[in-house]
């Protein structure tokens, strides 16, 4: 019998002007960008596709180094622009809100 052992997974989002980065180093890898469509400064709403799949990503700050996101596909635009502020305990299919520290 094998031993079990823990393994760690590192997670990245590169947010630019135009896309979202993300990359997951570790046993499972992956790599991924989003072309952004809209952004909602009001409520951090960052709305946009990979290729025809629609997602929605809300961000919020936490401290001056970090930030907390909530990534949701979506059937369309306009359940992304209408989809209302998650609550802290939100899920989505990929996770709950996530903290991210700043690379420094």
């Amino acid at each position: 019998m094998g031993e079990d052992k823990d393994s760690v997974q590192l997670v990245f989002y590169r947010i630019w002007d135009d896309s979202i980065q993300y990359e997951m180093k570790g046993p499972l890898k992956l790599n991924y960008t989003l072309q952004k469509d809209t952004f909602i400064a009001k409520d951090n709403r960052w709305v946009g596709k990979l290729y025809e799949q629609d997602y929605v990503v809300f961000v919020k700050n936490i401290t001056s180094d970090s930030i907390a996101i909530f990534k949701k596909k979506t059937k369309s635009i306009e359940e992304s622009m209408s989809m209302l502020f998650p609550s802290d305990n939100a899920m989505s299919k990929f996770s709950p809100w996530n903290v991210y520290y700043l690379k420094k």
